[in-house]
This record gives C-alpha cells, structure tokens and sequence, in this order.
C-alpha cells in the first residue's frame, strides 16, 4: 500500500490508490437480511483505542449503495463482475494510519468483531 496516501486528501483516498493490501472477512451474519445493517454502530479499534464509532447510514447511501453504483458502473463499462469476488463497500469510521504490529478489530453492533494485526510483506 501507498504509505502517504492520507497526506494527499481525499481524492486520493477515495480514488484507493494503492490504500488497500487486504481485505479481513468475519463469520456469516444469521438472518442478515432481516437485520437493519445500516443502522448498526461500527467501531474501530487500533491497538486497543478506538478511532471512532459510525453507523452505514452514515455513509453516502451506504454499503448497499455502494456495491449498487459499482455494479452499475461495471455495467456500463463492460466488465464482469464474477461470482466469489469480494467488495469493500468502504470505511465507515473513516481511513486511519496504521503502522507495522499494530492490532486493529471493527466491532459492529457492540457484537461481532473481526481483528487482524499488520505485519510486514
């Protein structure tokens, strides 16, 4: 990933130049689709402080939204889209500098929680 990519404002992040190197998927969800997701508070920890709390919904029409306007812009570009590939819908507590050993976990709705921790490639 690009190191100085927040030094150079939000059109760089947003545009992901070289901001992700990963991408940490957790267990299932039972019964997600009768569950509101958006309205979920997501936390993000690193190295046991939190960076911030954020629901979905706070994000500009949310993850939905998002995987919506990528597969419409897929779509009028002509490129497939295939089934197993995987979609980052976005941060919802924002984008944060980690560095080299540093223990992050997204805890979602005060109950599920997925962790990793930064290694070196």
């Amino acid at each position: 990933p690009f190191g100085g990519i927040n030094d150079h404002g939000p059109g760089v992040t947003i545009s992901d130049f070289g901001n992700n190197n990963g991408l940490v998927i957790g267990p299932d969800i039972a019964n997600w689709r009768d569950l509101d997701l958006n309205q979920w508070p997501v936390e993000l920890t690193i190295d046991g402080a939190s960076t911030g709390v954020a629901t979905a919904a706070a994000m500009l029409d949310g993850p939905f939204g998002a995987a919506r306007f990528l597969f419409e812009l897929m779509a009028q570009r002509g490129i497939a889209l295939s089934a197993g590939q995987w979609i980052s819908s976005g941060a919802v507590s924002g984008v944060h500098q980690v560095h080299i050993g540093a223990q992050i976990s997204a805890i979602f709705d005060n109950r599920l929680t997925v962790a990793c921790s930064i290694a070196a490639q």
